[in-house]
């Protein structure tokens, strides 16, 4: 298999099959560890562009799939394997014509496997064309880099981690994100990522102020509809009044504020970036110096690729691990 693959993002490549272009059978070749998280953005990619689709499993004479392809009708066909089994790619081989029953196939593959379909499937080659590898997201490093600092806002002593600026951090992470005014999955990721942040100040203003619950819970359940949908969201109100203090009431209630500017794609990015500072530097989720840096790496490390992959995220957990 030749080493220069042309790289393409999830999103592009499911993109390239679907109408106008129309390509029966693809493949994206992708390193085993990425493997199920590019399987995620993939089936991600699908849904928000409305498409049904099925998986199967990748059996030698292709029976999973046609059976899967005979019950759903599906537009879209997912085969992920990381098999490098030589004869079963030689049995797919003399089946391929079953991949040519209308709806597009995408093969997600590892390297390994990719490299054994190449060897023993000359003729699936044929119809597949040139393979594609996954492009890694500029996040990613981004991540690692940031996993492995120490800051000093977190109220972390010092040790052996270079010391980093929390601010520089967390800039260079949503600037990855893109431009919510001209990206449309840049504005998603963004209110994915808010509505996270948000959930967790609900308790915070729940404890210190009540009547400022149902605005709260009111700007939640307009962000879970924008994001449960493929349409715009509507505007919504960015009014609530409260006591300046303490400070974690009058930040949880900024978080409300800048949650419901999310859905104005101005002012989306800098809504994001002020919620991130009340929650992480600020006392909206917690109080105090305690557990600072636990509510960072539950951001960093759940709720950014979460956002990223356009998901849902879990919740946050003081038990979340703080090196």
């Amino acid at each position: 298999m030749s080493p220069t693959l042309s790289e393409t993002s999830p999103d592009a490549f499911v993109r390239s099959a679907l109408p106008p272009f129309r390509r029966g059978v693809s493949a994206l070749v992708v390193d085993m560890a990425a493997l199920d998280i590019v399987a995620d953005q993939l089936r991600t990619t699908l849904r928000q562009m409305n498409i049904l689709f099925v998986e199967a499993e990748l059996d030698g004479n292709l029976q999973r799939r046609r059976e899967a392809v005979h019950t759903a009708h599906p537009i879209a066909v997912v085969l992920a394997s990381a098999s490098e089994d030589a004869d079963l790619w030689r049995r797919v081989d003399l089946h391929r014509s079953r991949l040519e029953d209308g709806a597009v196939t995408f093969f997600l593959l590892s390297r390994n496997a990719a490299a054994s379909m190449h060897r023993n499937a000359p003729n699936l080659m044929s119809l597949l064309g040139p393979l594609r590898a996954y492009k890694q997201s500029t996040l990613e490093p981004l991540i690692e880099s940031a996993t492995n600092a120490r800051y000093p806002e977190l109220y972390e002593p010092v040790d052996h981690r270079p010391a980093r600026k929390l601010e520089e951090v967390t800039e260079d992470i949503l600037n990855a994100f893109g431009d919510p005014q001209t990206d449309h999955h840049a504005w998603r990721r963004f209110g994915h990522m808010g509505r996270a942040l948000l959930i967790e100040v609900l308790p915070t203003i729940a404890g210190h102020w009540p009547p400022a619950t149902a605005k709260a819970n009111s700007v939640l359940a307009a962000l879970e509809t924008w994001l449960s949908s493929s349409s715009s969201p509507p505007p919504v109100n960015q009014d609530i009044d409260g006591p300046l203090a303490p400070q974690a009431l009058a930040e949880a209630l900024d978080v409300v504020r800048n949650a419901s500017r999310l859905t104005d794609r101005a002012h989306a990015r800098r809504a994001i970036a002020d919620m991130v500072d009340d929650c992480l530097q600020g006392y909206a989720i917690i109080p105090g110096s305690e557990g600072r840096r636990s509510v960072f790496n539950w951001w960093l490390r759940i709720v950014v690729p979460a956002a990223w992959a356009l998901q849902r995220s879990a919740r946050f957990d003081s038990a979340t691990p703080q090196s």
